[in-house]
């Protein structure tokens, strides 16, 4: 847990947030053309409108998509900088030395059934 590995895992987390947030941008910016669209639809002539409308609803769906695989990287990346600077973070892995000497193999046991009265 070097600092150099905070400072990456920290410059990580902050690209993939600022990716996320343009993505997120551009997905506002079609979901209001969207809006635009309904709006301008009675002075359009119909074939014009669903033709846009297909074509905006294509391009959200593949917005959205972008988003939630950022969404999903960020939360990753976020995830790796809180083990790296929070002293309660999960560790990624165990060493041999802090695991209880009877646990060893799948680490767990069935607890005792309780008899039923």
């Amino acid at each position: 847990m070097s600092d150099d590995q905070q400072v990456t895992a920290e410059l990580e987390f902050q690209a993939r947030l600022a990716t996320l947030h343009d993505a997120r941008a551009r997905l506002a910016s079609l979901e209001a053309a969207l809006h635009r669209l309904a709006i301008d639809r009675p002075t359009m002539a119909p074939g014009e409108a669903e033709i846009r409308e297909s074509e905006l609803a294509a391009r959200r769906a593949r917005a959205s998509e972008e988003v939630a695989v950022l969404h999903a990287a960020a939360r990753r990346a976020h995830t790796t900088l809180r083990r790296l600077t929070d002293p309660d973070a999960e560790p990624d892995d165990l060493d041999s030395e802090d695991l209880d000497p009877g646990t060893h193999g799948d680490g767990y046991q069935q607890p005792p059934f309780a008899e039923s009265n």
